[in-house]
């Protein structure tokens, strides 16, 4: 763009005609080699701006995104803080087993996980959140409260054998264990963020 203003101000009298008139003229006189030489700096050319612009885009896009998400919860504690807050909401609002372990052991990772926002793991009653894979405060409350489920729910080997043929036998997304973690989440997130809320959690 500087490199348009300099020969504007070189050539004050450069217009559109007379710009693709001299390019016209030059592409005529010059030989195949010059052709092909005008079009690789051509390229680089294209190549070189949209290097320049496409961050730019990129910037602006993230910004419309933020601006979106203004209206979003947001974070006033550290994210391990958060999900042991949400997890002891689980314990007053969803119940606890009727046996055994009264609450799950929480591991939390804060690498990026592929594929996983939080799992369940049934041998040792144990819930790991993947907190930095969630793109809201409400996707990992989200999340909390479907792995809680999880544990309400598979609580020995045989459910546990039970979730593992059901995936084999209709897939992850249609495991019955799975429709009703998802089913149940959702219906509780919109009253644990307003008691997170309250808890000076979120704001």
């Amino acid at each position: 763009m500087w490199t348009i203003f300099s020969l504007l101000y070189v050539f004050p009298d450069f217009s559109r005609v007379s710009f693709f008139r001299m390019v016209s003229d030059l592409w005529y006189r010059t030989g195949i080699f010059e052709r092909w030489l005008m079009l690789y700096f051509l390229f680089l050319g294209i190549l070189w701006l949209w290097k320049v612009e496409w961050p730019d885009r990129k910037q602006k896009k993230a910004g419309k995104q933020r601006d979106k998400k203004d209206g979003a919860p947001q974070l006033m504690v550290s994210k391990a803080a958060y999900v042991r807050e949400v997890l002891s909401w689980c314990r007053q609002h969803l119940g606890v087993p009727a046996s055994g372990s009264k609450a799950p052991t929480l591991s939390i990772s804060y690498y990026p996980h592929q594929k996983r926002h939080g799992v369940y793991y049934s041998v040792g009653k144990s819930i790991r959140i993947y907190v930095n894979n969630h793109p809201s405060v409400a996707h990992l409350t989200d999340t909390i409260l479907h792995e809680y489920i999880h544990f309400l729910e598979i609580r020995s080997n045989a459910h546990q054998k039970e979730y593992d043929q059901q995936t084999a036998l209709v897939g992850y997304d249609h495991n019955p264990y799975e429709v009703s973690a998802r089913r149940k989440a959702a219906a509780h997130v919109r009253a644990c963020l307003l008691d997170m809320q309250r808890r000076g959690c979120i704001r």
